[in-house]
């Protein structure tokens, strides 16, 4: 191996790193505009009635791919009726975006993440849960705080603003309710 070999190499890793750190910080851009787009949105939103079925799917067809470079089931189960609920189908897809991408990042490889469409009688209810560590008692009070960072640590070194569940907060307060119950969220 020559010298230029040597150079070359570094060169690439270099250019690794800053694509990955220009990816990161996209990330944390993209994340910022949600939190000032939820915050506005909040009291503003235009509902409609409707099937949420396509959008629950929708939403997290983008996710399979994630998944399977982490050997992580990824599991939607709906009913075979149609789910009928008041609900703004941009700001459903960005909570259950970022609840998924929550789920994935901190799901060990060859984990599993469920997401359940089910009918509480009062409306539809979405249920994500994962085989992660879980949200320690102590930590639950600042889970749903902007910026938040928790003991838990994204599993193959993704990016984490702190921001996801925040942005999930703002988007469904004053509309639906919240529930932490163990390692997974209620809306």
């Amino acid at each position: 191996m020559c010298s230029s070999d040597l150079v070359w190499g570094a060169g690439v890793a270099t250019l690794k790193a800053v694509e990955q750190s220009a990816r990161d910080m996209a990330d944390l851009v993209s994340r910022v505009l949600d939190v000032h787009q939820a915050s506005d949105a909040v009291g503003g939103v235009t509902l409609v009635t409707g099937d949420i079925r396509p959008i629950v799917t929708d939403a997290l067809a983008m996710h399979r791919a994630r998944a399977e470079s982490k050997a992580i089931a990824l599991a939607v189960v709906v009913p075979e009726h149609p789910c009928q609920a008041w609900h703004d189908a941009q700001a459903l897809a960005r909570v259950l975006d970022n609840l998924t991408s929550n789920a994935l990042k901190f799901t060990p490889r060859g984990g599993r993440v469920d997401v359940r469409v089910s009918d509480s009688g009062q409306g539809p209810v979405i249920a994500i849960a994962d085989s992660g560590p879980g949200i320690g008692e102590e930590e639950r009070s600042r889970l749903l705080r902007k910026f938040a960072r928790l003991r838990a640590k994204p599993t193959e070194g993704e990016s984490s603003s702190g921001l996801g569940l925040y942005i999930v907060k703002r988007l469904v307060e004053d509309r639906e309710s919240t529930r932490l119950n163990s390692s997974h969220i209620t809306i």
